[in-house]
């Protein structure tokens, strides 16, 4: 009388190769969900950073610049007083003095003018840097995936405690006057 309570080999081989070809499957997409939803935070704090600036500036008017290519600049330290956007998606600080809000004052043909929202997140774990580069209000509120900082590198972003009209242009950002640095 044979008593066979167990499984053989092959059937276990069999059983290997189907987890294993699982697991190939499964993991990249997991690993894309995470990603995925590290990028969207990081979106969503530049979001709030905007939205902070956006209620300080309708509080308080001096903050906005008045005429044509002036900018404003509101670092994360001013803008979030309470420390509501602290930590990053990717277990690092955001850097408060180099995240920052730059607000345009644009002169329209009709004689109204408006205002060009343009942010920049900067999260820093060791040496790694995460973060958009900078991007305007509506590629925020769209939340485009191109405005993000790919590749971590400390050499992916400029240090910027003394933004100049220069370091503006090389983000794209045409002013000829700086009114204010909103630090603290």
């Amino acid at each position: 009388m044979n008593n066979n309570n167990g499984f053989t080999l092959v059937e276990l081989l069999v059983m290997l190769v189907v987890l294993s070809i699982l697991i190939t499957i499964t993991v990249p997409n997991i690993m894309g969900i995470v990603n995925e939803n590290k990028e969207n935070t990081l979106i969503d704090d530049a979001g709030k950073m905007l939205d902070s600036v956006k209620v300080k500036t309708a509080i308080d008017k001096e903050l906005l610049p008045t005429s044509e290519n002036n900018c404003s600049i509101i670092r994360l330290n001013f803008a979030d007083k309470n420390d509501d956007i602290n930590f990053g998606p990717h277990d690092g600080k955001y850097d408060r003095q180099n995240s920052f809000v730059v607000i345009k004052f644009i002169q329209q043909e009709n004689g109204n003018y408006k205002y060009q929202y343009y942010a920049r997140i900067v999260e820093v774990k060791d040496d790694d840097v995460y973060g958009i580069k900078i991007a305007t209000a509506e590629d925020i509120e769209s939340r485009k995936k191109t405005v993000l900082i790919n590749e971590p590198s400390l050499n992916d972003i400029n240090n910027i405690y003394n933004i100049t009209t220069n370091d503006l242009k090389k983000l794209n950002i045409d002013c000829s006057h700086i009114i204010q640095d909103k630090r603290f």
